[in-house]
């Protein structure tokens, strides 16, 4: 299970993330986060993938867009709390090493 609280929810338009995972959701244990889990890699996001955040929602209704790679993605809020990131400083720092 990961154990963080950076979400992609917490990000800023502009912040580059790495995907650590799919958090649990209130209904843990009846299958809904493995469905997430396989929704979300469907749309290409998979631990290790690098995203960058085009539009952020913090405090309004609209979806987060996200690119990954050249796909685009909107995320509604719900979804976004529950994916685990590595924090912007640390997903560069990450990806610079050898």
């Amino acid at each position: 299970m990961i154990s963080t609280t950076d979400t992609v929810a917490q990000l800023r338009s502009g912040d580059e993330a790495t995907m650590l995972g799919v958090l649990p959701g209130n209904a843990s244990g009846n299958g809904a986060d493995d469905l997430l889990a396989n929704r979300l890699a469907g749309m290409g996001l998979l631990p290790g993938v690098r995203m960058v955040v085009l539009r952020g929602a913090s405090g309004t209704a609209r979806p987060t867009l996200l690119a990954v790679g050249e796909t685009r993605i909107a995320l509604a809020r719900e979804i976004v709390n529950r994916i685990a990131v590595v924090p912007p400083r640390t997903a560069k720092s990450v990806a610079d090493r050898p």
